[in-house]
């Protein structure tokens, strides 16, 4: 039935006849007041009118009933983790735009959309990706419709009444269990893994889904950025089955560059037959019954026996692990118990047992295993564990991040002005306006009230020689400082790369910035995709990620990522005048063609032999081969079509060569005038691990993805150089002008080896 829509004349007086002179005079004000306020009622009655009657609302809007971030409301700074925004359909469907907003590391709010169609009454769960640079960050979520008009916000702070998600640190270590493995919990309470190799303090914390809730996992590789490794229970058959549908992210973030633990065990037929057996370096047989596992407690340097009583316990046959390149890790003499092999640029380590059940679920020693199997470092093993200086103090170099930071802060033909002269100047200024200025006009002129023109007088003339000095200092040329690492695995096609910049403007704009690789992959396929984001440094202190700190916005309007889904740019970053902005982009593709042609075999226990020949059009400068614990170095430049012979005259120990190239950048992060050597520094993130622990190493925590030195321990040689071509190509919009770049682009490349000739 269609209501009838009725409207009423309402009249309301505007004024009473007065007529009193003299009171009228003295309230004439009140009286033209009083007439707009009738007018306003008179003008709301009327509209009121046309209304409808009482009841007859608008349908009711969808609404933002959740936000959770990351795993059990934690997520790491300075890395993607999912955001799952749950909503409440109205009572008629929507379609719009959902915006999931953090923080970078300076308090800039950043923002990433995509579209969302929801039902009529319906509850539904949207995830979006996002990225936070601060310690206390609070996650905010808004719908729009197709207008782009605002229709519900929330932030996760609000919805969790105060309980704002957790961060933790880059040091600190986070884990997923996919099913139910034992154990895990016990890793924190390990000797050193409260601490750092430096003695710092960090948290292991393990977050878990079982097969019931297989939807929480995340639907794109970058949500397991925070993890440093994956435990996966294939006796949790559900899980199992469902990554079927939803193991392809897990999968690709494991050729990216991260470590998957898989238990095989009783449900070993459906893992043959699954989508996981093709990224194991080992072929699934039937099981087996052992009575001996002291290989397994050896390998894990246990204290106590794994079945003491020595009842037989099933392990799977694993099978192929010589022929795929892998490595055995432990064994009893009839198969292997544990097998590590490479998948991409990561690693997937295989376990011949469930982990959920006896006999391994019983063994109290559950903890130092897992420490072994995922490959942690505890904190005691360094030799400087639990100091609290040194020389980093001295130096005041924090980290490699805080290097790579500093190298890109250092534009040629910007001059930095020391503190010191800045507070001299500022204090300079104080007593010219103060005691000099007052003594000159009391002492020399005697005519105080000439303040009224002297003053002003000093406050333009610095003002204009401050702003003199400035452009001559910082100029009025767009700069860009670019690191680039291209990673080439030849032995499966793959390729990433890693682009780090740092945008110095010569005035206050909003900027568009986007990036293609070049020359090294095509971006194409399932496995392509590009990202570029903010660039943080994992440190305390005013400008780093660790600190307790909600940045230092000043009232930033902050940026977004594009396009809707994806964030292969970002739109709307705003950088003031003579200020600088750092980014990092990633790329992922396959090659677009051969690095190098080699000939290498295996002559013994990290040991090559062969040929390298050059296939770029550039030449390969500084090159050197890493192979094991070995580095062949002294290696001339190899032009581009020439052939160079590695030998074994010219190895030395990696760990010994990479302390050596200390001394191309440690000085130089904490003396300005000093240049930082950027082969060197780069050099140094590729291989972190691999240095020598005597010697103190930098922390590398928030750049462990471009340290490939855990598939040197799987034999996997590598070629290393810098070459004179950008692997990048930086788009900061129309509007800007062409800026002036100074570039160092180093690539890597995984290089296929003979094994025919092992001993």
């Amino acid at each position: 039935m269609t209501p009838v829509l009725a409207s009423r004349l309402i009249l309301v007086p505007i004024s009473s006849p007065d007529r009193s002179a003299p009171r009228r005079a003295d309230r004439s004000a009140g009286v033209a007041w009083g007439r707009l306020a009738h007018i306003a009622i008179a003008v709301g009655a009327l509209a009121l009118s046309f209304a409808g009657p009482a009841g007859a609302a608008d349908p009711e809007r969808p609404r933002i009933e959740s936000i959770d971030v990351g795993f059990g409301n934690r997520y790491t700074i300075g890395t993607w983790t999912p955001v799952r925004v749950g909503l409440q359909g109205g009572t008629a469907a929507f379609e719009g735009r959902l915006e999931v907003a953090s923080s970078d590391d300076d308090g800039n709010p950043v923002s990433s959309g995509q579209s969302v169609a929801l039902p009529a009454g319906v509850p539904s769960r949207v995830v979006g990706y996002a990225r936070s640079g601060l310690n206390v960050s609070n996650f905010r979520a808004r719908l729009f419709d197709r207008e782009g008009s605002l229709v519900a916000e929330a932030s996760s702070e609000n919805l969790r009444g105060g309980d704002t998600p957790r961060a933790l640190m880059p040091s600190d270590i986070s884990l997923l269990a996919l099913g139910r493995p034992a154990g895990l919990a016990e890793i924190a309470k390990q000797a050193g893994m409260s601490v750092t190799a430096r003695g710092m303090p960090r948290e292991v914390v393990v977050s878990r889904i079982t097969g019931p809730e297989a939807d929480d996992l995340p639907s794109r590789p970058r949500g397991y950025d925070g993890f440093e490794a994956v435990i996966l229970d294939t006796n949790d058959k559900a899980m199992l089955a469902s990554l079927a549908t939803r193991g392809q992210a897990l999968f690709e973030w494991v050729a990216r560059g991260g470590h998957l633990v898989v238990s095989v065990g009783s449900n070993w037929q459906a893992v043959r037959e699954s989508e996981l057996a093709g990224i194991l370096p080992v072929r699934i047989a039937a099981p087996m019954r052992v009575t001996d596992l002291r290989a397994l407690e050896s390998y894990a340097q246990a204290k106590t026996q794994i079945t003491p009583d020595n009842t037989p316990a099933q392990v799977v046959v694993l099978e192929g692990a010589e022929s795929s390149g892998a490595k055995v890790l432990s064994t009893t003499a009839s198969t292997p118990l544990v097998v590590r092999g490479a998948y991409g640029f990561g690693r997937v380590t295989v376990l011949s047992f469930d982990v959920d059940s006896p006999p391994f679920s019983g063994w109290p020693d559950t903890g130092v295993f897992w420490i072994k199997a995922i490959d942690l470092d505890p904190g005691s093993a360094g030799t400087n564990a639990g100091r609290t200086g040194g020389r980093l103090v001295e130096t005041g170099v924090s980290g490699l991040s805080a290097l790579l930071r500093t190298a890109l802060d250092r534009f040629e033909g910007v001059r930095l002005v020391p503190f010191s002269w800045v507070a001299g100047l500022i204090f300079l200024y104080i007593l010219v306006i103060g005691p000099i200025d007052y003594l000159f006009l009391k002492k020399v002129v005697k005519r105080m009230e000439l303040t009224w023109v002297t003053f002003p007088l000093t406050v333009i003339a610095v003002s204009v020689g401050a702003a003199y000095a400035a452009y001559r200092i910082k100029g009025t040329d767009l700069r860009v400082n670019q690191i680039e690492i291209v990673d080439v695995d030849q032995t499966t096609g793959r390729t990433r790369g890693t682009t780090y910049f740092n945008l110095f403007s010569p005035a206050n704009r909003d900027y568009a910035i986007g990036f293609e690789p070049t020359g090294f992959a095509a971006v194409t396929g399932g496995t392509g995709e590009s990202i570029l984001t903010w660039l943080g440094v994992a440190e305390s202190g005013l400008r780093g990620m660790n600190g307790n700190t909600k940045g230092l916005s000043f009232g930033n309007p902050g940026y977004s990522y594009a396009p809707d889904g994806r964030a292969e740019r970002i739109d709307g970053m705003r950088i003031p005048i003579w200020s600088t902005k750092a980014l990092v982009g990633t790329w992922y593709g396959k090659s677009a063609g051969e690095v190098v042609e080699t000939e290498l075999e295996q002559v013994g226990p990290d040991r090559l032999l062969g040929t390298i020949t050059n296939r770029l059009d550039v030449a390969l400068r500084g090159a050197v081969v890493a192979f094991g614990s070995q580095v062949y170095y002294n290696i001339p430049d190899i032009a581009p079509g020439a052939t160079i012979r590695i030998e074994l005259a010219v190895n030395r120990r990696l760990s010994g060569y990479l302390s050596e190239l200390r001394k191309g950048y440690e000085r130089a992060g904490a003396v300005a005038e000093a240049g930082i050597d950027r082969d060197a520094l780069v050099r140094a993130i590729m291989f972190s691990k691999s240095e020598n622990v005597s010697l103190d190493p930098l922390p590398n925590a928030s750049l462990e993805a471009s340290d490939l030195s855990d598939l040197l321990e799987l034999d996997r040689p590598m070629l290393i150089a810098r070459i004179d071509k950008a692997a990048t190509k930086l788009d900061l919009g129309a509007d800007s002008s062409e800026p002036k770049v100074g570039r160092t682009t180093m690539i890597r490349v995984i290089l296929p080896l003979e094994r025919s000739a092992r001993p």
